[in-house]
């Protein structure tokens, strides 16, 4: 059983309650759950006023909320002002993401340094090369294989089915969970978390064509010779798939986030800290920058190049260069307000055409 303080603390939150103080901190809290399906042992989160709906009608008695919430309940003078205690934070995301990790120690898929499925050692079906170096501190799991000259970091874990192949490194404390497959010449840096069914390292998508006079008869496969290096702390969802360079590396910075079912083209370069959602397409050679946000289901062609700090909305079809700093939405991906404009003058259109007929 946790307080309400106990969870202000966890997150330096500010106490703001019409109850009286030590009696809001000592509020006993069973736990944390949405808006709706909490009950009023339990705490939630209110940091969009997209919920608010959810939030008039929840039963929870304590929540987290940002100041600009807080300042618009109490310029309303909402009645759960007087009877329900606030944690304000400066940063309320942050401190929902602080209290998922505190919360989580016992979904395997989310801790990040003691997963439960996994302790140390080796499983006796798993296949080690003999030129492999292990961690004694790592996790081998069940049926994994770890091939010719690669190394597994300390406090590594890999879960059952994973497969890495030679030449490999797998960093101090991070965690493949089952059937991930690294291919040749592939390195991750330190915890990262590769999810499952991701491969790394597989061939880029190279062919030369092949002609008969003017007439193409066939494709010529390039064979893709370089490596997939990781920095640290890199999260890759499940599904998702990273090629390797064809000559050079495919690299992938520190702190960068990749959501599931994404591709990376061969010889890309993704900065620092970029977070690619769910399905974006990422064609050879592209350059990304550190910070990018690229919105789910988009695509960006080879060659491009993305400044740092750039936004992509959802569904764009990035086909030039976007400035560092720049919005881009849309198919080509223009400027928003361009494309907004854009969408306006068509939606206009329509509807004189339509008046005409």
């Amino acid at each position: 059983m946790l307080t309400a303080g106990e969870l202000a603390d966890w997150v330096k939150a500010e106490i703001a309650t019409s109850l009286p103080y030590e009696s809001a901190r000592s509020l006993p809290i069973s736990g944390v759950a949405s808006l709706l399906e909490a009950r009023s042992d339990e705490a939630s989160v209110y940091i969009s006023q997209n919920y608010r709906a959810d939030f008039d009608r929840s039963a929870a008695k304590v929540f987290l909320v940002s100041q600009q919430i807080f300042s618009l309940l109490k310029a309303e003078n909402h009645s759960k002002l007087t009877s329900c205690v606030f944690l304000v934070s400066k940063d309320a995301y942050s401190a929902f993401a602080e209290w998922t990790r505190r919360l989580s120690p016992g979904l395997s898929s989310v801790d990040h340094q003691t997963p439960l499925a996994a302790q140390a050692g080796r499983h006796p079906s798993s296949v080690i090369h003999e030129s492999a170096k292990v961690d004694p501190t790592a996790s081998i799991a069940a049926n994994v294989v770890v091939s010719a000259q690669s190394a597994i970091g300390a406090n590594a874990v890999l879960y059952p089915g994973v497969y890495v192949g030679p030449n490999c490194i797998v960093g101090d404390g991070s965690v493949l969970f089952p059937n991930v497959t690294l291919l040749e010449k592939v390195v991750l840096g330190k915890h990262c978390r590769i999810h499952s069914g991701a491969v790394l390292g597989a061939d880029g998508f190279g062919y030369a064509p092949v002609f008969t006079g003017r007439v193409p008869v066939g494709h010529s496969k390039i064979y893709h010779v370089g490596s997939v290096v990781l920095g640290d702390e890199v999260e890759v969802g499940a599904n998702s798939t990273i090629d390797r360079g064809t000559l050079g590396p495919t690299l992938i910075g520190s702190k960068v986030k990749i959501d599931n079912q994404v591709q990376v083209g061969h010889n890309c370069s993704i900065g620092e800290g970029s977070v690619l959602c769910g399905a974006v397409g990422v064609a050879g050679t592209a350059a990304i920058g550190r910070f990018v946000m690229i919105g789910a289901g988009s695509g960006v062609s080879n060659n491009v190049k993305i400044g740092d700090y750039a936004r992509i909305g959802a569904l764009s079809g990035v086909a030039r260069d976007v400035p560092a700093g720049a919005e881009y939405w849309g198919i080509p991906a223009r400027p928003v307000k361009e494309t907004m404009r854009i969408l306006a003058i068509q939606a206009r259109t329509a509807k004189k055409k339509g008046d005409r007929q």
